[in-house]
């Protein structure tokens, strides 16, 4: 089974635009870290997010002292050269001793993240694999991206746009698309 790590901005996104329960789906462990956990603000993508916890489909790792010693060490000695919070170094501190993919739409994170050797996506990467593997239709990820363009003013909106061109065109050509 391949482990993904979430940053807090993909699980929102999942939140908001009512993605996140056909992850399960997709027979992927997501794993994120407390500190992310602790970012959440909103009251209702608190209950969504927890929900999904609960029901086993996101495993939270609380870091422990000398955990939290080594990320605490990594956020200092990348803070002179990034803006990363404590909960981005964590999720890649994460990432990187799991040895797996690390799922954010901060591209500093992605970008700090790939230079340190982890593979590192956003959501577009993922709602492509939920059309690969048949979870959800291209007709409806239009929808559910059309929700995203709406909901997070900060999302990659030209690729959002080229994507949703994309799956029209597939239904149209009648051809399942394949993840980039």
């Amino acid at each position: 089974m391949e482990l993904i790590v979430e940053d807090t901005n993909i699980l929102i996104d999942l939140a908001n635009i009512g993605l996140i329960d056909r992850c399960r789906q997709l027979e992927v462990s997501f794993h994120t870290t407390d500190m992310v956990v602790s970012e959440l603000r909103d009251g209702k993508q608190r209950q969504i997010i927890g929900k999904h916890i609960g029901e086993g489909g996101l495993a939270v790792v609380t870091l422990q002292n000398r955990d939290f010693v080594e990320v605490t060490m990594a956020y200092h000695q990348m803070s002179r050269h990034t803006n990363l919070s404590m909960a981005d170094v964590s999720v890649l501190w994460l990432a990187q001793h799991m040895n797996c993919r690390l799922l954010s739409n901060d591209q500093k994170l992605i970008r700090h993240a790939e230079s340190q050797g982890v593979q590192a996506n956003g959501i577009l990467w993922l709602t492509d694999l939920m059309v690969e593997r048949g979870i959800v239709a291209p007709a409806e990820m239009i929808d559910y991206l059309q929700k995203l363009l709406f909901s997070n003013e900060r999302s990659p909106h030209k690729l959002i746009m080229e994507r949703i061109d994309d799956y029209t065109r597939d239904i149209a050509c009648n051809v399942k698309p394949k993840a980039k």
